[in-house]
């Protein structure tokens, strides 16, 4: 076969990995799943134009809520990327924690976010432990790193950290469609909804954190002096005066919608009744909707996100948490080396090495070098995955036959044919699905 038409097979072979292994996830920043509903709920007056009965207000976070236990207060840090890896990551250092009978753990999280799947079910599963949790945001939880903030009992900042900006976003960039959204928000919404009753953070500023368009106000009640932050249809309500019923068409008419349906994460009435209706004052607007919300340390605070004062070392955390010592769990070298060798940008330089490689000994006669060079590449983009356990068996079964079947077409048969397009697609999809997580159990868990 001539030299030029192999090269330009193996161009063509590395365009299509490339493509298949960056066409992959959603980065987090936002979602939901109550916010599917209606804009506005239906109105709840009787017939007699009586308010119906107002349910109680849940209560806002009142300041520190450290359970600390009799063992160690125990620091796992959380930096970079979330993806699957940091899952595993953090799942093993929790259990070292609690072999050592941890009395508080404490996540310290530097992030810019990262993938959606994955930052659901640290979140998950961080509010499953039964050991008492703080969120250490030190110096920044974008996106998925507020979402696993929030499922900590707490939430502590260093002096100059910020929070926020938690809106879904495409990886290469592209703006989803509306029924694509939806579904991504569903559970990110959902999960932060949770999040906000759980640990009684105020929810509008998570939700403000993931969607546009979300106001955030101040307000007062003029008996009682109790304040609260609420978004605009619990302001209309409550500041204003205006019954629920009569806030959906102005609600469709701002947005406009002008149809039944209202689009997923439109801000709702969450926490006012119409025995609210103008018995609460406003005191000023936290937030226009223009923006996604992102709060620093003095504004966490001041809204009741972040715990009161500002921590920038250990000994302060410490003292927070009541604990008579304080143990770091970091990643090994060896995860460290697993989790780079398995990021994006490593894996997509080691396709590009492993691919210049294979043209290069094409191109000369014998075993070279540059063999070698590409046979290391893919040995790495290969095995990495299955040590931090995210490849399964078969798929580098599936990588190995590719192989063998590109190597088949060009050392027996001349030409190209279907051999050299199957180890192509095997090779592609081996490649591809270790980097994807798999479920269920049997010889062939699928993505």
């Amino acid at each position: 076969m001539k030299t030029s038409y192999r090269r330009s097979i193996l161009w063509c072979v590395f365009a299509l990995l490339c493509a298949g292994h960056l066409w992959a996830p959603l980065v987090v920043s936002q979602t939901s799943d109550n916010t599917a509903k209606d804009a506005v709920p239906n109105d709840t007056t009787d017939n007699d134009g009586k308010d119906s009965e107002a349910g109680e207000l849940p209560p806002l976070r009142d300041g520190p809520q450290p359970a600390p236990g009799a063992g160690p207060v125990v620091i796992i840090p959380i930096e970079g990327m979330i993806y699957d890896f940091t899952f595993e990551s953090v799942k093993r250092r929790v259990q070292r924690a609690k072999d050592m009978n941890a009395g508080h753990i404490v996540i310290e999280i530097n992030t810019n976010g990262g993938v959606l799947t994955t930052s659901l079910d640290i979140a998950k599963f961080l509010k499953g432990l039964k050991v008492p949790t703080t969120a250490w945001i030190n110096p920044k939880a974008y996106s998925a790193g507020i979402l696993i903030g929030a499922a900590c009992d707490n939430i502590i900042m260093a002096p100059s950290a910020s929070t926020g900006d938690a809106a879904p976003i495409n990886l290469l960039g592209q703006d989803m469609a509306p029924t694509e959204r939806a579904k991504v928000l569903s559970p990110l919404l959902n999960e932060m909804e949770d999040n906000a009753r759980g640990k009684r953070y105020p929810y509008v500023l998570l939700h403000a954190m993931c969607v546009l368009g979300v106001e955030i106000y101040h307000v007062k009640h003029e008996t009682s002096g109790e304040e609260r932050y609420v978004n605009q249809i619990d302001k209309q309500i409550m500041v204003d005066g205006a019954k629920r019923s009569s806030l959906k068409d102005k609600v469709q008419n701002a947005l406009g919608l002008g149809g039944e349906s209202d689009p997923v994460g439109t801000p709702s009435q969450e926490i006012a009744t119409d025995l609210d209706r103008g018995k609460w004052k406003l005191i000023k607007q936290i937030h226009d909707g223009k923006t996604l919300l992102t709060l620093h340390q003095a504004e966490a605070e001041e809204l009741g996100l972040a715990e009161p004062g500002t921590f920038s070392t250990d000994e302060e955390v410490l003292a927070f948490t009541g604990g008579s010592e304080i143990i770091r769990i970091g990643e090994t070298w060896s995860e460290g080396l697993a989790g780079w060798l398995t990021s994006m940008p490593v894996r997509a330089g080691l396709i590009i090495i492993f691919l210049l490689g294979m043209v290069f000994e094409f191109m000369t006669p014998g075993v070279g070098i540059a063999g070698a060079v590409a046979g290391v590449a893919l040995l790495i983009l290969i095995f990495s995955p299955f040590v931090v356990g995210l490849a399964e068996v078969w798929h580098l079964i599936m990588i190995f036959i590719g192989f063998l079947l590109i190597v088949a077409e060009f050392v027996f048969i001349p030409g190209f044919g279907v051999l050299g397009i199957s180890g192509i697609i095997c090779m592609l999809g081996g490649i591809v699905l270790a980097v994807i997580p798999t479920t269920g159990k049997g010889p062939m868990p699928m993505p």
